[in-house]
């Protein structure tokens, strides 16, 4: 078992990280969370588009679930109400977009059905509004809405709150989303090899050894480190900023 020592140090190099990392970001006019930075009074229109990209982000690159948010909203001129838009198709009407390329939302067409029934609750539950779902909530709550009520997946729900503490739009605490970037730098650098899909809960409990309060902090951080440096072939460990922690770096020595 990694050292609490080897954690604490660890922790301190990524929180310099996220710091790092926010700055660039700002002055390069960057967004990390779509629709959602930087915005004091956060429309309809934006958190909509926010939560409906969410979904979206499953198996699938980022930038290519944010394109594809953009492109539907501008091929329905971007409406306020973007689930009321979503609940016109008819399930036939909808389930035929997912034939087409260039309509088709997602690569699985489960995620393309999640996106109507996820509307059609909103509609109902929330009038059409994803404010509705965070405001004057706690993170714990919005996350038990996200899964209980929405029926997202866990690591989607997860994201969802990520982004709205990251953003200031919820307090509360959350731990990072456990995609492949973060659970591959987690598992390299405490045991020598990334955490498997089935070990969501063993890096869990890595990032609560970490840092027990505000382990969302270390998402960003953690992301960025496994997209530039800790990546899945001929890493980058000359170049990590977490070489002399890492165990994966001795092992190849």
């Amino acid at each position: 078992m990694v050292s609490q020592s080897t954690l604490d140090e660890f922790r301190e190099l990524l929180i310099s990280a996220r710091r790092r990392e926010r700055r660039r970001l700002r002055a390069a006019n960057e967004s990390f969370w779509p629709w959602i930075e930087a915005t004091d009074r956060l429309s309809q229109r934006r958190a909509n588009k926010f939560l409906f990209y969410c979904l979206l982000d499953y198996q699938m690159r980022s930038g290519t679930a944010q394109m594809n948010t953009s492109r539907f909203v501008k091929q329905h001129d971007d409406p306020a109400d973007l689930w009321a838009t979503v609940c016109s198709y008819s399930t036939r009407r909808w389930a035929s977009l997912a034939a087409r390329p260039e309509t088709r939302l997602h690569r699985f067409a489960k995620a393309h059905e999640k996106v109507r029934y996820v509307a059609e609750v909103i509609t109902a539950e929330f009038d059409g509004d994803a404010r509705q779902i965070w405001q004057g909530r706690s993170a714990d709550a919005v996350l038990r809405i996200l899964l209980d009520t929405l029926t997202m997946g866990p690591q989607l729900a997860r994201m969802a709150v990520l982004g709205l503490l990251e953003c200031g739009h919820i307090d509360g605490d959350s731990l990072p989303k456990a995609d492949v970037h973060v659970r591959r730098v987690l598992g390299r650098v405490v045991r020598g090899k990334e955490f498997s899909t089935a070990e969501v809960a063993q890096a869990d409990r890595t990032i609560r050894r970490a840092m027990p309060e505000k382990g969302w902090q270390l998402d960003l951080p953690l992301y960025t480190l496994g997209r530039r440096h800790c990546l899945g072939r001929d890493p980058k460990c000359s170049e990590c900023p977490a070489r002399r922690l890492c165990a994966y770096n001795r092992m190849r020595q």
